[in-house]
């Protein structure tokens, strides 16, 4: 089947967008409140703060698009929200604790969107099944690598005035991009009764955010991938932050690490472009678990990196884990859960890693780096990532043992 469909070109063309106006914002804003006068710490505490806002509301916006208004108003509605928000930044930048609360409410409008859009996609492509969710997910590893290459050269010649006005300009036009795609109806709402119909109470009553809390609990497949990820990010949101000292460490520079972002953005595209042929071939189990394999590689590699080269070979084997690892996620979730729970779970499960793994991650990382150094980071969490596979391999070969036919 064709890939140039209105809907596929859509999708792509949000993706490319939104990870452009992410990269405006949450790319460059240690960078902006460096000039701005704020310490190491200061900017780790705001990076915190979109931290804990990603793990506390990412839930609560699945719940809100599972059971009250639908992934399309709720994006359009967020995207007016993050224009609002975005130039409340540089009017409060002379005050932490103002330029904290602007962060905060623009990332309580803009963090979630892209997970809401990826669940939207795998969703549509029940009924419309040429929708290539891989291919379109690339569009964001496009969008950002690119932006990222350009906004340095913009804020040289422009300053960062251009950034905010970019990124306002940008998510006007995600908002233009969603009205013409497809909507689809809350799964959780609550049903409406037609007269001499006879609904169940399970039929007609939509589940309450606890009530779907219990629910995945209660999955076992689901506890077992999600304690397997928390794992696999907490080692990899490690890496991610602290491959600077690595960089500085082997002698290189500023210039080496833009070297290494670009690689691993664009190192992303051609495993997202070819993840729906994956998908269908193969088990996901299977694609997990070479994920996470290729995370110890990666970590492996940093550990015992002794040129600028293996470091750039590190950041290309994160590119292919991490794409893989976004795709398969939502893809895993998407089996192994109710749909009409469906963009619940996939926030819970993006704010266990992205938010609260994450945040370990770098608090532990951080400490290890400043007491032993960049290479006994790089062991533990060698041993962090090497537990996410076994937390999550074993449980699934003794499943394959007793019937193939459950292992998704």
């Amino acid at each position: 089947m064709s890939y140039f469909k209105k809907e596929n070109l859509l999708f792509y063309a949000f993706n490319v967008v939104y990870f452009a106006c992410s990269s405006l914002y949450f790319g460059f804003i240690v960078m902006y409140l460096t000039a701005h006068g704020y310490s190491s710490f200061e900017c780790g505490v705001i990076n915190t703060i979109i931290s804990l806002v990603e793990f506390l509301f990412q839930p609560v916006a699945g719940y809100i698009t599972d059971t009250f208004m639908s992934i399309k108003k709720y994006i359009i509605l967020c995207s007016a929200g993050a224009i609002l928000t975005t130039y409340l930044l540089p009017l409060t930048v002379h005050n932490m604790l103002g330029a904290s609360i602007s962060v905060m409410l623009l990332t309580l409008f803009a963090y979630p969107l892209t997970y809401l859009a990826d669940t939207w996609s795998v969703t549509l492509r029940e009924s419309l099944s040429y929708i290539d969710y891989g291919k379109n997910r690339s569009g964001g590893s496009v969008g950002y690598s690119v932006t990222s290459a350009l906004a340095g050269v913009l804020i040289a010649k422009f300053g960062y005035d251009l950034l905010f006005l970019l990124h306002v300009i940008l998510f006007a036009v995600v908002i233009v991009i969603v009205l013409f795609i497809p909507g689809v109806p809350c799964g959780n709402a609550r049903k409406k009764k037609v007269e001499g119909a006879q609904l169940q109470p399970e039929q007609g009553e939509s589940l309450s955010f606890g009530g779907i809390i219990k629910m995945l609990l209660r999955n076992q497949k689901y506890m077992v991938f999600l304690l397997s990820t928390f794992c696999f990010y907490m080692a990899l949101k490690a890496w991610c932050t602290y491959i600077p000292y690595k960089i500085i460490e082997l002698g290189g520079a500023d210039k080496e690490l833009g070297y290494a972002i670009a690689l691993a953005a664009v190192g992303e595209i051609p495993i997202l472009f070819i993840m729906n042929r994956c998908v269908q071939r193969f088990r996901l189990s299977f694609i997990y678990i070479t994920a996470t394999l290729c995370l110890f590689a990666r970590g492996l590699l940093m550990l015992t990196a002794q040129s600028m080269s293996m470091v750039m070979l590190s950041e290309l084997l994160e590119a292919f884990t991490y794409a893989f690892f976004i795709a398969v996620s939502l893809e895993m979730i998407n089996r192994i859960v109710p749909r009409s729970i469906r963009t619940t779970a996939v926030t819970v499960e993006v704010a266990v890693t992205n938010g609260l793994s994450g945040i370990i991650g770098t608090f532990i990382g951080g400490i290890l780096v400043d007491r032993f150094g960049v290479d006994m980071m790089s062991l533990v969490m060698c041993v962090m990532s090497a537990l996410g596979v076994l937390l999550f391999a074993v449980p699934t070969y003794i499943q394959f043992q007793r019937d193939r036919e459950l292992v998704v």
